[in-house]
């Protein structure tokens, strides 16, 4: 008889699990030699055992591909599982370095194993755990410590740079390698990605004469709305339009490229206030309209629908005030992925099935129009780059999910 998918789920961890709770728990080594050949093989049979374990995550999500509820609870059974495992380890090496045993050297080396599946879950099935989740401690430990050689990177390759926005960013990141509290996988996995981004530029090709700087692109793209930064990057904006005779056209051009920017979407610095894009667009219309009335302008000012959410209202950014009332917008609930519309749509798309004068502007559309049990608000520029791209396990799920209409329609 086959093993069920729940036991093929804990099968993989067996070897570490024995290994961590009885041949190398600390009251199982009193008085035993030291064996150094047994503990080479350990250590080559780590790696081997990564492996084993990736693939068969993978395996048993390919199982699950047609049944989002099912990979949920698979994933947050196996990070259990690893947490578990983590806790104990944490233990263990602790007791061991007590009692100088030369065998608790071994437990940096499994804890790193684990940490490793843990990073490979976090890079292929995070969609599948929540975002929300209280990270581990240990696993927050790795994404400090990067994010700590990170920031000294940034510092020295900014050398004597006198940047408000190089401050910023050094700021938030020093900020968040000190925060106490609970902090979500959606945090931690924010700061790393900037850290690494920021790391990526030379700040010696940073134009300081540009309105829009290559670091402020980044800082748009990750919704970067620190108060700060806002403040700084709108008085810098005034500032160069400040001495042309056209300041309303001035405007108008920069919030044409503002616009234009890509913006990650479901990202932020801080959860709780607006986006850095809409206080940008509160600000140009404010800016606009003042200028408008100023200088008799005939220039109309196109309506724009506020993408605020509800819970954002008692946010300490300034602008609050300023930005328009929501329009409820009835949106079809798709119970699929983000992945999957866009699949199923491009292949729409290419087939001649959806007549759209581009695939581009068939997907600004479908953004306004659907939405996901994950994803109240679609973005357009995420459906196109996704179905561009898609993964092997999204197309076969969303093949799956084409065999429940034919099904449905043979049932009719």
């Amino acid at each position: 008889m086959f093993p069920s998918l729940e036991e093929r789920a804990t099968l993989p961890f067996l070897y570490l699990e024995k290994l961590i709770k009885y041949s190398l728990a600390p009251e199982n080594l009193v008085g035993k030699e030291v064996d150094n050949e047994q503990m080479e093989q350990i250590l080559r049979e780590l790696d081997e055992q990564r492996i084993e374990i990736e693939d068969n995550i993978h395996g048993c999500s390919l199982l699950s591909a047609n049944d989002d509820k099912a990979l949920t609870l698979l994933i947050s059974r196996y990070y259990g599982h690893l947490v578990g495992m983590l806790e104990r380890c944490t233990a263990n090496k602790q007791a061991l370095e007590n009692s100088s045993s030369p065998y608790a050297q071994l437990y940096p080396a499994i804890i790193q194993c684990i940490l490793d599946i843990v990073a490979y879950i976090e890079n292929e099935y995070g969609e599948y755990k929540s975002p929300d989740e209280r990270i581990h401690p240990m696993y927050l430990t790795v994404v400090r410590d990067e994010i700590e050689r990170l920031t000294g990177q940034i510092i020295a390759d900014a050398g004597n740079q006198n940047s408000p926005v190089h401050g910023f960013v050094v700021k938030r990141l020093r900020k968040f390698l000190t925060m106490n509290g609970k902090i979500t996988f959606r945090n931690a996995m924010y700061h790393q990605q900037l850290a690494q981004k920021i790391a990526e530029i030379s700040w010696n090709q940073v134009d300081a004469n540009n309105i829009l700087t290559l670091i402020d692109e980044l800082l748009i793209y990750m919704n970067f709305n620190c108060v700060e930064y806002l403040h700084y990057l709108t008085g810098r904006i005034s500032a160069a339009v400040e001495s042309t005779p056209d300041r309303l056209y001035q405007v108008l051009l920069v919030r044409k490229r503002f616009n234009q920017l890509p913006k990650k979407p479901d990202v932020a610095l801080n959860e709780r206030f607006s986006g850095l894009s809409e206080y940008m667009a509160a600000w140009f219309a404010e800016e606009i309209a003042f200028l408008k009335q100023r200088g008799n302008e005939t220039y109309t000012e196109p309506v724009q629908v506020s993408t605020i959410r509800p819970d954002d209202r008692e946010a300490e950014l300034p602008v609050e005030s300023a930005l328009p009332e929501i329009f409820p917008v009835e949106k079809i609930l798709c119970k699929v992925s983000t992945d999957q519309l866009a699949i199923f749509f491009r292949a729409a798309y290419v087939s001649g099935l959806l007549i759209f004068p581009s695939i581009s502007s068939m997907f600004k559309n479908l953004a306004a129009s659907l939405s996901t049990p994950r994803r109240a608000d679609l973005s357009s520029k995420s459906l196109r780059t996704k179905s561009y791209s898609p993964e092997e396990i999204e197309k076969s799920k969303t093949k799956a999910i084409l065999q429940k209409l034919i099904q449905a329609i043979d049932e009719m």
